[in-house]
Parts: structure tokens; sequence; C-alpha cells
């Protein structure tokens, strides 16, 4: 479902009176180093716990989920690109551990 906010513009599943404009302004607002800080405490520490394996396997369920509500979104191309970058980050870590046990 999309609703029409204020500025005209859609979002997926909200309905025009949810759109406070008192809380867009207070996200607009937001201290956005701090966010982007704890945004990279988290991932640091959900790849640090859980692999390289997790993180790729939660961005493929947030594409997936992006096309569920958007199927427009490109698709060509995605799964060997998606591939590609999988063999890239391997060769990464791999790099990475060679240089750390020494």
């Amino acid at each position: 479902m999309l609703g029409l906010c204020e500025t005209g513009s859609y979002v997926a599943g909200m309905k025009p009176a949810l759109l406070d404009p008192e809380h867009l302004r207070a996200f607009a607002r937001r201290d956005w180093a701090r966010v982007d800080h704890h945004k990279r405490q988290h991932w640091a520490k959900l790849y640090k716990v859980k692999g390289a394996q997790r993180t790729i396997a939660l961005a493929h369920a947030l594409y997936e989920h992006a096309r569920s509500l958007n199927p427009s979104i490109a698709h060509a191309g995605r799964d060997e690109d998606f591939a590609h970058h999988v063999r890239l980050k391997k060769l990464m870590d791999a790099a990475a551990h060679a240089f750390t046990v020494r």
C-alpha cells in the first residue's frame, strides 16, 4: 500500500495521516554522525561475530525485500555481480588474514 505524504511523494505502507510534520523535522535534525557511528559499530560487531556470510545474506535479503516492494529494481546481471563481490570479499578476507597471522 502506498500513501501520499505531505510533500506529494509516496511512501510504502504509510498513510498521509501517519506522517506528522514534527516527527519528520525531528528525524531530519538527528545527530547523523552519531547514527553513522552506531551503524558502523553494529555491522563491525556482526561481521566479527557472525562472519562475512551473514552480512552478505542480510544484504541479499534486503535487496529481495526491496524488489518485492518495487519489482522495477534492476535485476539483469545482478546475480553475476553479486557473485563477483562475494569472491572479491573472500579474497580480501584471505589477504587480511595473511597479514594478521604474521
